[in-house]
């Protein structure tokens, strides 16, 4: 009977066999780098938006920080005001028709002549 020596057959198809599976995850390997790519190019996306976006947050926060300190100045004048005006009640018994009006406090004067304070001018009399 022949006996055929079968053990190089069976190394070159391991060999084959385990370049084979090597291949698969070189390749496998490459395409989960290449998704994490994808993922990392999205995230630096999403990243570049998320920074816009707070940017103009902080923009829109600065202009209505401005426009409350506006409002803030607005209340202290409005105090300053009703400091300087006293209303008369609705019902004034000794004044009935002065009912709801406004009286002022406290104003400072100014003569005829300094209405318009750039060029004082005499203010002609009233004829009758």
């Amino acid at each position: 009977m022949i006996h055929i020596n079968l053990l190089p057959v069976r190394e070159i198809t391991q060999r084959l066999k385990l370049k084979r599976q090597i291949l698969l995850s070189a390749l496998v390997f490459l395409c989960f780098l290449g998704c994490l790519g994808l993922v990392a190019f999205y995230q630096i996306g999403e990243r570049k938006g998320l920074e816009q976006a707070h940017q103009k947050l902080q923009q829109e926060k600065q202009q209505y920080t401005k426009i409350l300190n506006e409002i803030k100045k607005l209340e202290e004048d409005k105090k300053v005001l009703e400091t300087r005006i006293d209303v008369h009640p609705a019902l004034v018994p000794e004044q009935p028709e002065m009912g709801g009006y406004q009286m002022m406090l406290s104003a400072d004067i100014l003569r005829g002549r300094y209405r318009d304070i750039a060029a004082p001018v005499v203010i002609a009399a009233v004829s009758a």
